[in-house]
């Protein structure tokens, strides 16, 4: 196969690579059989293959980490999703956290989270380079040395950046496919119905949001690169207090990095709308009764009132850039009042749309819940905060 590379001063280049694995016929272990660093784990199984012998050895969970130290709320939900579906499937569910060094007391801020939510094992690489942003030419490295280590036919990541800068090209490496906006469906057949399929799908919407689409990793026989839905999860969910098993990744495992140098950076300012698992949009028309400029930020006081902390995020509606919008994949949206055109989300089958409409308004066709006062009363920021108070705060 050959590539065409770019080198730094715009001149290109080809470079031809020879990519092969082996075939995984009934055994769960997998030895790539090439020198490539960054080939993942080709996995295979016989259709003819009972459902007790079809494997689903391996779960990975890439964990993000937030500016305090902590994994992100999308990082814990994906490994409880993980948790819930090694739990019907048998499977063992590791962790990868590729961060800069870390002092005991940084470890245990990661470590306690991440197995109360219900890892197996927490895979560490540290590397000074890994205090960067995620990019694939650094992190990638460490998602490869995973795989290599622990073979997986599910790789998970949370919602947010890092799925979009290392989940497609890892799915380019692995050739298999990468999903984004996706929900992991167990199935509840009997043994015999699910001869030569897996327990475990993973479930995504199709453009247009009119039919959905359902991936199974046995049948497809190759590993599935996932991007969830930043969901939310409260106590009934945790494992408890547990002791996390930590294998270190050495650094000299990793494959060479490229050589580049960061010339600057700079906070996104919409970073915590890819994380937050409410997004609140509010329309051009609210409430007559203050819906003017002098008090544009009460509707705002009203998402703080109901304290539902960092998971929920408020804009308006015309006010995001539509390259956010196709990336922001959260549990629930929220819209208040009325808008000529709403913005396109990016949903989960699990994603839900509800509407607070001012009296008498009709909604979209694709919202799920409609909340509406009585036709004499204005849409007030009460109503917010008695809706949102109504999901509830998810705690670890």
């Amino acid at each position: 196969m050959s590539k065409r590379l770019w080198a730094a001063d715009g001149s290109r280049s080809t470079k031809r690579v020879n990519l092969t694995a082996s075939v995984l016929r009934d055994k769960t272990d997998v030895h790539a059989q090439n020198a490539n660093p960054h080939m993942g784990p080709q996995i295979r199984c016989d259709k003819k293959l009972s459902h007790e012998k079809v494997p689903l050895p391996n779960i990975l969970v890439y964990i993000d980490g937030d500016q305090s130290g902590c994994p992100t709320e999308p990082s814990l939900f994906a490994v409880r999703e993980a948790r819930r579906v090694c739990r019907a499937a048998g499977a063992s569910l590791y962790a990868l956290l590729a961060h800069a060094p870390l002092s005991q007391r940084q470890l245990d801020a990661f470590s306690v989270p991440i197995g109360r939510a219900g890892a197996d094992k927490l895979l560490l690489c540290e590397s000074p380079e890994f205090a960067r942003p995620a990019e694939d030419g650094i992190h990638g490295r460490a998602l490869s040395a995973a795989l290599r280590k622990i073979p997986s036919t599910l790789v998970l990541f949370p919602a947010g950046g890092s799925a979009r800068a290392l989940g497609p090209p890892l799915a380019a490496r692995l050739n298999g496919p990468y999903v984004a906006a996706a929900d992991l469906v167990v199935s509840d057949s009997d043994a015999e119905s699910l001869a030569g399929r897996g327990r475990v799908h993973v479930v995504h919407w199709l453009p247009g949001l009119a039919q959905q689409a359902q991936l199974d990793p046995i049948e497809i026989e190759r590993p599935l690169v996932v991007a969830l839905r930043s969901g939310r999860w409260g106590n009934e969910n945790d494992h408890g207090a547990r002791d996390l098993e930590i294998e270190i990744i050495p650094a000299r495992e990793l494959s060479p990095s490229p050589k580049s140098d960061e010339l600057e950076r700079e906070v996104d300012p919409w970073s915590a709308f890819e994380r937050a698992s409410v997004v609140v949009l509010l329309g051009d028309t609210l409430s007559p009764s203050i819906d003017s400029d002098g008090h544009s930020d009460v509707w705002q006081r009203a998402v703080d009132e109901a304290q539902l902390g960092a998971c929920v995020a408020t804009a308006r509606a015309n006010a995001l850039p539509p390259a956010l919008c196709r990336h922001l994949c959260p549990d629930v949206i929220v819209r208040v009042g009325a808008n000529s055109h709403w913005p396109e989300l990016s949903r989960a089958p699990a994603t839900r749309v509800l509407h607070l409409l001012p009296a008498q308004a009709s909604p979209a066709a694709d919202v799920d819940i409609i909340w509406q006062p009585p036709s004499s009363e204005d849409l007030s920021p009460k109503d917010l905060v008695e809706v949102l108070r109504s999901l509830g705060a998810p705690s670890r």
